[in-house]
Formats: C-alpha cells, sequence, structure tokens
C-alpha cells in the first residue's frame, strides 16, 4: 500500500504589514486573513497597501484605522477615528439615558492598550502629581489592566469618562509647544466636556473631569484656557450646592463636595499665580458667596494636628483651603496695584493674615509638613509676591520697612526652593504635584527676582536647570525657565567684570 504523506499546512502571507501594526509600530506576522495580532483582539485585518490607505485614515471612517498613530518627534495622539468613535460614543453615553457604560468602556480600554499604556502606571503618575489636591479619581479601588473591561459590565467605579480624561493630563508635552492647544486628544476631550454641559441633570463628573482639563492647560502653560475652564467648573459647583440645599443627596455626593470646593480654589489660585504678570484674574471672587461660605466654615487658624498616623485628608483639606482664602486675598491686592486700582483691603491687615499662617505652617512638627507641602508652597509664595509688589507698586511711606520685608520672604522662599531643588534632582517630575511644584518655582523665580546681583551664581545655576526638567513634563515652566536664563546670564557677566 502506498505510503500517505503528512498534511503540511499551508500558510498564506500578506505582501506588508497590516494597518493595525503599522500605526503602532509593532512586528507583524503578515497571516492571512488575519496577523496574530489581530486575532487575538479578533479586529478585522486591514493590508491594505500603506499609501492606498491613508484617505481612509484621514476620513476616520474606515473600522479598521488605529484609534491613535504615532509620530516619532510628538508621540501618540488619537487617530481620526479614535476622535470620530470617542465623540460618538461619549455622546450617545451623555444623552441617551438608556445607554449604558459599557461600549464606553471598552472603547477607552481600547485607546489605552494602543496607546501602549496601562492604569496601573497612569494612575501612579495621577496619585502623586494630581490626587494631592485634586481627588477626581477614587485611588483605593485596585487599578488593574483589566479594570475598565471589569467595570464595563458594573455600577460601581468612576466613570470611564474621568479615566479617559486622565490620560490628557499624564500626556507629555512634545517639542512643539503649540501642539499643547492642538493635538487631537486634548481638542476631543474639550468637546466632550461640551457634551457633558448639555445635560439637564447636574452630576460631579462634569465638575471633576473640567477640573482635569484645567489641571493639564494649566501645567502647560494655557492659562487663559484654564481659566475658561475653571470658570465653568465653579458655576457648576455653585449649581451643585443649590441643588443639594432644595432636594436631598446621597452622603457620598454631600461628602465630596468639600474636596471639590478646596480643589476649585487651589486650581483657581494656581492659574492666577502660573503667569509671571498676574494677569489672570481669579475665578472665585473674595466677595463671592463661595468664599463666605468657606470663611463661615474655617478659621484662619490650624487646626490640632490629628494623633500621628491618622493624618486623614479632612484635616489636610482644611488646612489648605485656610492658606488658599488668604493667598486669594494676597492676589487680589497684588492685582489691584499692578493695574493701578484701588485694593479692597489695606498692606497692613493682609501682610498681618498671611504672616500669621506662615507662622502657624512652619511650627508645624517636621514629620507632618509633607502633608501640607503645597499649603506650606503657596503660603511662602504668597508672602513673597505680597512684599514684592508692596516694594514696587506700594506706598512710599512704607518703603522701608517693605524693603525688610521683602528680604526676609525672598530668603525663606529662596531657602525651601533651594531644599526643593536637593529633593528632586535626579528624580520622575512626574512623582511629584503639580500644585506644589508650581508654586515653590514661582517663589524661586521671585526669589532670584529680588536677590539680584546677590543671588548666589552656583544656586541659581542648579535652579535653572531643575526648571528645565520641569518643563519637560510641565511647559509652564518654560515661562520661568527663560526669566531665570536672562538673570543667569547676567550674573555671569557681572562676575566676568570683577
Amino acid at each position: 500500500m502506498a505510503s500517505q504523506n503528512p498534511m503540511i499546512a499551508i500558510v498564506q502571507k500578506a505582501a506588508n504589514v497590516c494597518a493595525y501594526c503599522r500605526s503602532r509600530k509593532q512586528g507583524c506576522d503578515r497571516i492571512i486573513p488575519r496577523c496574530s495580532r489581530c486575532a487575538a483582539k479578533n479586529r478585522d485585518c486591514d493590508y491594505t497597501p500603506f499609501q492606498d490607505v491613508h484617505h481612509h485614515v484621514e476620513s476616520g471612517k474606515d473600522p479598521s484605522a488605529p484609534l491613535v498613530f504615532f509620530d516619532a518627534e510628538c508621540g501618540p495622539d488619537l487617530s481620526p477615528r479614535g476622535r470620530s468613535e470617542l465623540l460618538r460614543i461619549a455622546a450617545d453615553y451623555l444623552t441617551r439615558a438608556s445607554a449604558t457604560k459599557t461600549p464606553f468602556c471598552l472603547l477607552v480600554a481600547d485607546i489605552f492598550d494602543e496607546w501602549q499604556t496601562n492604569l496601573p502606571a497612569l494612575m501612579d503618575q495621577y496619585a502623586a502629581a494630581i490626587q494631592p489636591w485634586l481627588p477626581a479619581l477614587p485611588l483605593h479601588l485596585v487599578w488593574k489592566q483589566e479594570y475598565l473591561e471589569g467595570i464595563a459590565h458594573r455600577d460601581e467605579g468612576p466613570s470611564p469618562i474621568l479615566i479617559m480624561f486622565s490620560l490628557l493630563v499624564a500626556r507629555r508635552p512634545c517639542p512643539h509647544k503649540e501642539h499643547n492647544s492642538t493635538n487631537v486628544l486634548y481638542t476631543t476631550i474639550k468637546q466632550v466636556v461640551a457634551v457633558m454641559q448639555t445635560s439637564n441633570k447636574l452630576h460631579l463628573d462634569i465638575v471633576q473631569a473640567g477640573l482635569l482639563v484645567a489641571a493639564y492647560e494649566c501645567g502647560q502653560g494655557l492659562a487663559r484656557q484654564a481659566h475658561q475652564t475653571l470658570s465653568s467648573c465653579y458655576a457648576l459647583l455653585n449649581l451643585i450646592d443649590t441643588d443639594t440645599k432644595r432636594r436631598s443627596v446621597p452622603d457620598t455626593i454631600e461628602d465630596y463636595v468639600p474636596f471639590l470646593r478646596s480643589s476649585v480654589l487651589v486650581m483657581d489660585r494656581m492659574i492666577a499665580t502660573s503667569v509671571l504678570d498676574y494677569s489672570i484674574p481669579l475665578v472665585c471672587p473674595l466677595s463671592g458667596e463661595y468664599h463666605k461660605r468657606l470663611e463661615e466654615a474655617l478659621s484662619y487658624t490650624v487646626p490640632p494636628k490629628p494623633e500621628p498616623y491618622v493624618l486623614g485628608g479632612e484635616w489636610k483639606r482644611i488646612v489648605t483651603a485656610q492658606v488658599t482664602l488668604v493667598a486669594g486675598r494676597v492676589t487680589e491686592y497684588v492685582q489691584a496695584l499692578r493695574f493701578s486700582s484701588q485694593p479692597s483691603e489695606d498692606y497692613g491687615s493682609i501682610d498681618g493674615a498671611i504672616s500669621s499662617m506662615v507662622r502657624q505652617l512652619m511650627a508645624t512638627n517636621h514629620e507632618h509638613t509633607w502633608h501640607m507641602c503645597d499649603a506650606i508652597a503657596l503660603a511662602l509664595m504668597s508672602l513673597l509676591a505680597l512684599h514684592q509688589a508692596q516694594v514696587q507698586y506700594g506706598d512710599p511711606k512704607d518703603s522701608v520697612l517693605a524693603h525688610l520685608a521683602l528680604q526676609t520672604s525672598a530668603q525663606m522662599a529662596w531657602d525651601m526652593c533651594r531644599n526643593t531643588v536637593r529633593i528632586v534632582v535626579g528624580k520622575d517630575v512626574s512623582g511629584y504635584p503639580l500644585a506644589g511644584l508650581i508654586f515653590v518655582f514661582r517663589a524661586g523665580v521671585m526669589a532670584v527676582e529680588t536677590m539680584g546681583d546677590s543671588a548666589p551664581s552656583a544656586e541659581v545655576v542648579l535652579f535653572l536647570d531643575t526648571l528645565r526638567w520641569f518643563e519637560t513634563r510641565w511647559s509652564v515652566g518654560g515661562e520661568y525657565v527663560r526669566l531665570v536664563e536672562d538673570i543667569a546670564n547676567q550674573l555671569k557677566g557681572n562676575s566676568m567684570e570683577d
């Protein structure tokens, strides 16, 4: 009997890699009809040659096109299809009462997958840079790679919108600064926020999402955009406050609103002080009901420290809110002096309030100060800003005392900045709170301005290197870099003349 030949599997391969693998710059085994990567994700495989598929990808209508594209210089961003899918599914989820979050969760999971990031890494960055002063996401949850797929079929857990927005905050700037306001992820998310605001229902998600966008805008040097975004959050939070008084709401919402109030105040101070010329007004005016309610609930005395190891978010929130109230008074006074209008308060009362707050904070035991680093930095920065403005624009009869106060506050701010530089040198900038870094470095810039020729040149150079490190993650640092570079060059020129 003739021997039987064994069956030989025949594998057909395409002439080029598929669109999905090409977009992610990954290896493709080119197996027909689907490569192993697309088969694992149950995707259709598109082997159309690159030059022929371009018009489909640009239109965003090709269902096999990637959700994310990569640029060698600028990194990942949403593709036209990613943009259209996110807008379509977000609009359906937000406007249709019967819609579930399953499609949205799965889409966000796919975007994260193609972005080549993972939730644990993203949450680590968020927990360090944003969560200390903007608690928009519940970090007590266990973040896993499959988390989005897991919450897709459950009611509990954070909104997929907030998780998607956290990707924006985590996005590092590319070398082209104009892309901070034109990248597709940012412009798409701004459209999603607009859709959220069309709802008749008042959800905390809308405020939280807006705060995340404002954090991105402030951190990337888009102060005017951040001011507009925060104004919307402020208005929504006032509406929610009014709503909670008229009807009963879940305890979780009522308990969470105070944290959002504090976040709005910190963000307001951040935006106003992040620009060098103080040209951005406060969103939350001191004369508004928002401030009055907080002042009624808080005193200007730092509350007693709780027992060790039970330093909770509530204690930190109260202390931070107290500092932001006084810092707001400083900001309004400085802006009034700079723009030749009459301050609503006299210099002495504001100086007494912010000086008292600084003394109380600095008297706190060292083992507790790391819980209040943002508050301490804001207080010292505000003290220096007040004294600097008083010397430059204030009443000449107060100039002698104001000059002495300015030298003292500049030295305190510089000591804080120098200690921060020593701590962060060689570390990942994403591991430190954005708010605290802005307050510290803004104070450092003012201190260098104040010290002038007496500034220690070696320390200024090290500070400048740290600002460049900061700018690699947060573009707002670029303005600080340019100013300190000018001062450092002057110091270098003076030393050469000597």
